[in-house]
């Protein structure tokens, strides 16, 4: 795998750092640049780091999910955060003492005794202006609050975790609020380095992309163990510059054992899966997706990465002894590589863990007899990725998947005992009407042995293959950002109906 994508000219290896980080500098406030590298990490490689930590404190914080949102704050308490689970992991196999805050259980706390201070939008100008040294009083009061919450101690390094760009803000205001006191680093998936507050705070230290490695080497660095121009994805402020180092992407092996010390796991509530009893905790053993359907923003056919079976066992077989057996997997796709796919479920077969899962699947690539044996290792729940239902729409799109054969595959799974959920999406590109027809003889059909239905209206990605090559996909280029629905008046009233038909 890591020699396709250094043939592809995507990625360097890590063992020789200053040969591949030349920082790249502009100004506060502007976007890096494109065309960056991305540094492909090895587990060798991490080996070759000798980074000692013992001794340091670090306290990994996960945002309170301010709003704006695209996330509901049951939706993040539904299982603790796997970012901070790998994270801490990561740096205590390395000797550091590692805390976990999670300010979406405050929020909830707050929420819940009708006083959540996060509830109402902050605005940009009031961040800037705290952040330029004029803040509001209301401002001043939720820093408190959230500052409180984390507990500090003795901690030599925090490391805030963002869910919302909100929450980016919120940790720019941190890293201001305790300069002098104790390192703030910001990470997470909704970090965006083009936000212009970063502009008015250049005491931020920003870690963008996969932040495994580059948490710990940063760690490293501020025990002055190695400059941070060595540690990749860092975004800093020098001589009135922003520096930007290249980011990572990891070897799933890269991941120590896992480790759920510290973890309240207790206080998540979820129902996304109905077996089984105690704490549902979210697992990982691939990232990005080996396939190219024109909408979806996830095609990363090149890293395309997957943890090897053996680990992803004895992953579960450690949660097991820490008294968990109710997973949630949020691989993007668990059947991406049948190979792998196989070599679990022989592996699971073996254990005989006693586990309860849920996965995202493909209906392409599967039989029953596969569908039963996952059955007989612990699968739960499958959400499939139907997406089009309609053959001609998914033929369009260059789905990866073909929906005729998706009832059949539907009924089997089934038979074998799994609880089905269905994935629609409605408004693409190029939709007709005649399209939206199939899609409701689909939902009519398969719903004897479909548990429930999710429909979305399309909503545009400027990542997605579509938005890069509109021609490939039958639209004019060029084509303006947001890509047009074929008619919004009409997606609204296909989308109540195939919503009520998806209810029953």
């Amino acid at each position: 795998m890591s020699g396709d994508l250094e043939a592809a000219g995507r990625v360097g290896r890590f063992n020789r750092l200053k040969e591949h980080f030349p920082f790249a500098l502009f100004r506060a406030g502007q976007s890096p640049p494109s065309g960056r590298h991305i540094l492909y990490v090895l587990p060798a490689d991490v080996s070759s780091f000798r980074v000692r930590l013992r001794g340091m404190r670090v306290l990994l914080v996960r945002g309170p999910c301010l709003p704006p949102s695209p996330y509901r704050l049951d939706e993040l308490l539904a299982m603790p955060p796997l970012s901070l689970i790998l994270l801490s992991g990561m740096l205590r196999v390395h000797g550091a003492e590692v805390a976990i805050r999670d300010l979406c259980l405050s929020r909830r706390k707050w929420r819940d005794a009708g006083s959540d201070p996060c509830a109402r939008p902050v605005s940009a100008v009031e961040w800037k202006n705290h952040l330029i040294g004029r803040p509001s009083p209301r401002l001043r009061s939720l820093l408190g609050w959230l500052t409180g919450e984390l507990k500090l101690g003795k901690a030599g390094m925090v490391a805030f975790s963002v869910e919302s760009q909100d929450d980016l803000r919120l940790g720019l205001s941190l890293s201001r609020e305790l300069a002098g006191r104790v390192p703030v680093v910001i990470g997470g998936r909704e970090v965006r380095l083009d936000d212009p507050l970063i502009a008015a705070c250049p005491e931020a230290r920003i870690i963008a992309g996969e932040g495994e490695a580059p948490l710990l080497l940063y760690a490293d660095a501020l025990g002055g163990g190695r400059a941070l121009s060595e540690v990749p994805g860092l975004n800093w402020t020098e001589g009135g510059l922003r520096r930007s180092q290249s980011s990572v992407i990891h070897d799933l092996d890269v991941w120590p054992a896992f480790d759920l010390a510290g973890v309240p796991l207790r206080d998540y509530r979820s129902d996304i899966l109905a077996e089984g009893s105690g704490p549902l905790v979210p697992y990982q053993f691939n990232r990005g997706c080996p396939f190219l359907c024109g909408f979806c923003n996830s095609f990363s056919r090149r890293e395309f990465r997957l943890r090897s079976p053996a680990k992803v066992v004895a992953d579960l077989r450690d949660a097991v002894r820490q008294g968990v057996r109710r997973f949630y997997f949020v691989n993007h796709l668990l059947n991406g590589s049948p190979s792998h796919l196989r070599e679990l479920v022989e592996r699971l077969e073996a254990a005989r863990l006693g586990i309860f899962w849920g996965d995202c699947c493909r209906t392409a690539g599967l039989d029953e007899a596969m569908l039963r044996r996952l059955r007989s290792v612990g699968a739960s729940q499958l959400v499939w990725g139907v997406d089009c239902a309609s053959p001609a729409l998914a033929r369009r799109m260059k789905k990866s998947s073909d929906p005729v054969r998706a009832p059949a595959i539907l009924a089997a799974a089934h038979r074998a005992g799994i609880r089905n959920v269905v994935n629609l999406i409605i408004g693409m590109p190029r939709e007709t009407e005649r399209d939206v027809e199939e899609t409701l003889r689909f939902i009519r059909r398969v719903r004897p042995f479909v548990d429930s239905f999710n429909v979305s209206p399309y909503g545009f990605d400027r990542n997605c293959p579509l938005a890069r090559d509109p021609g490939a996909y039958g639209l004019r280029p060029g084509t303006p950002e947001p890509l047009p629905v074929p008619d919004p008046e009409r997606t609204a009233r296909s989308l109540a109906r195939v919503e009520a038909a998806a209810r029953g």
